[in-house]
């Protein structure tokens, strides 16, 4: 896994990470079951998933719901990278600064500045 990880919201939102665990410590399980992150990428465009390393506990009392957090895990959905014209597309998208045609380490340097997740 090369860094950045960009993380493609299903709102369309861009999350871009320089560290794998701590992007790990941001998505929370419940997100990641209901589908909230479809497509991941490192930056050599290859293809991830987040999964859930067990499903979320609910607990219900009789104040209501109570969740408990569980691990997420990335998931590589190939072993090379295939997916690098559509993480360039999706980022000069995202980037209207981006010059036409601007090749994908470019456009990451640009997401690294405009989209850079804590």
């Amino acid at each position: 896994m090369k860094i950045p990880i960009i993380i493609v919201c299903a709102d369309g939102e861009l999350l871009v990470y320089e560290d794998p665990e701590r992007a790990l410590r941001f998505v929370e399980s419940p997100d990641v079951e209901s589908g909230e992150y479809p497509v991941v990428f490192d930056a050599d465009g290859r293809r991830f998933k987040l999964d859930v390393v067990e499903p979320t506990r609910r607990k219900r009392g009789l104040f209501g719901t109570r969740i408990e957090l569980t691990p997420v895990k990335f998931t590589a959905l190939e072993d090379t990278a295939t997916g690098a014209d559509e993480l360039r597309s999706i980022l000069a998208k995202k980037l209207p600064s981006a010059r036409p045609g601007a090749p994908l380490v470019e456009l990451l340097k640009l997401a690294r500045a405009a989209f850079r997740s804590q």
